[in-house]
């Protein structure tokens, strides 16, 4: 009999056992199930598969085509840092079972990869951003001005501007270079009003090392950059587009064309792929075919304040080649009405206007049809709260 009774408690023990590890095992099924359905991620399996390392808790060290970075994914304040570059993630990342997971979207948003499950198995394959012309309403012009509670300040071609506004939600950003005395690419609109404001060109090494100014100067001093600083910032960040002002009316065409080829090898040197989103500036027919002799850009303004070309003329010119998709002009150009706006878009061309810095210039110059423009303080959520206005 005890026999008996002690072979019953252990088939029921081993069925008990059995019946917990079956519904164990059938919960974490579901959950995973449900985690694949949703697209989240686990953080630590995609940052290892990526080629991160763990340094901390969520905070990881690897390299993105080369330059090193350093990711923060901060589930307390929802955000996640690349470098100082800073991505939102609210409601996009939680806990599971002790591990953080993220959503698809916050990995694409951070480094423009495209994340799936394949058989339970986390793959990836990367995205290719869209056109910038069709899908900008802003540009952030001279990277955009570096704005303080205090002041702001523009024109400073610099670090401290393409970080900002790229976290205020900026894509596109136009940035002057002007060469040095030892003919490299120096991020700055000219030496008259820059560096030492007496229209000396500093070499490449002196404005590395030099503290630069915006204007208005409030005394403030930015980390100053050279044209492949700037291409090391798109390498992290893949949705990130360029637009060179060259200055290249103040030029010959041989100097022009160096300039350009210096544009074209720093980019092939560090990533061939830089090349789609370098969009150049063109000021004259004459300077189109010289920008085409040293690479076929996919993409090309014409700008049209160093030209008195009538809009007419320019217009026909556009029109016959399919990489120069966007016309800009200065903001009431009176070449440029809602008739010749019209014509643009007739010939399946955009209309930017530069620049403007107040609300009130912005509604003017969309009431005549222009596509976007060129900015150092509006925010891209001026852009949301007009298109959100009434017509009366």
């Amino acid at each position: 009999m005890m026999f008996f009774f002690i072979s019953m408690v252990c088939v029921f023990t081993l069925g008990r056992n059995y019946e917990k590890k079956y519904y164990k095992k059938e919960t974490q099924k579901l959950l995973l199930h449900k985690i694949e359905k949703e697209k989240y991620f686990k953080i630590n399996d995609v940052m290892n598969l990526i080629g991160f390392k763990t340094k901390k808790y969520n905070i990881y060290t690897g390299k993105i085509n080369g330059v090193n970075v350093t990711v923060f994914w901060d589930k307390i304040n929802n955000y996640c840092r690349k470098n100082s570059y800073k991505y939102n993630i609210k409601q996009q990342i939680k806990t599971i079972d002790g591990e953080d997971y993220v959503t698809a979207k916050a990995l694409k948003d951070v480094f423009m990869l495209d994340f799936f499950y394949k058989n339970h198995h986390i793959k990836y394959k990367n995205i290719h951003p869209k056109t910038w012309y069709n899908n900008t309403e802003m540009i952030a012009h001279a990277g955009g001005a570096v704005k303080t509670r205090n002041n702001y300040s523009s024109y400073t071609n610099s670090k401290e501007a393409i970080i900002q506004n790229y976290n205020l939600g900026f894509r596109v950003f136009e940035f002057d270079m002007y060469p040095t005395s030892d003919n490299k690419m120096a991020l700055v609109h000219d030496w008259k009003k820059f560096g030492m404001k007496d229209n000396r060109a500093f070499s490449q090494k002196e404005w590395k090392a030099f503290k630069g100014t915006g204007y208005p100067d409030f005394g403030q001093t930015f980390t100053t950059m050279m044209y492949d600083n700037l291409l090391d910032e798109m390498l992290i960040n893949k949705d990130m587009y360029i637009i060179t002002d060259t200055k290249s009316s103040d030029f010959s065409k041989e100097e022009t064309q160096i300039q350009f080829e210096q544009i074209y090898n720093l980019a092939k040197e560090k990533d061939i792929h830089l090349l789609e989103r370098i969009i150049p500036q063109i000021y004259d027919e004459e300077m189109y075919d010289t920008v085409m002799s040293v690479y076929p850009f996919k993409s090309i303004i014409f700008t049209t304040y160093a030209t008195k070309e009538k809009a007419e003329k320019i217009i026909k010119f556009v029109s016959k080649h399919q990489n120069i998709q966007v016309i800009t002009a200065k903001f009431e150009d009176k070449r440029f009405g809602i008739t010749e706006i019209n014509e643009i878009h007739k010939k399946n061309k955009y209309f930017f206007n530069h620049t403007i810095d107040t609300f009130k210039n912005y509604i003017k110059s969309k009431s005549l049809g222009t596509d976007g423009i060129y900015t150092n303080v509006l925010n891209l959520s001026d852009a949301k709260v007009y298109n959100s206005l009434e017509n009366r």
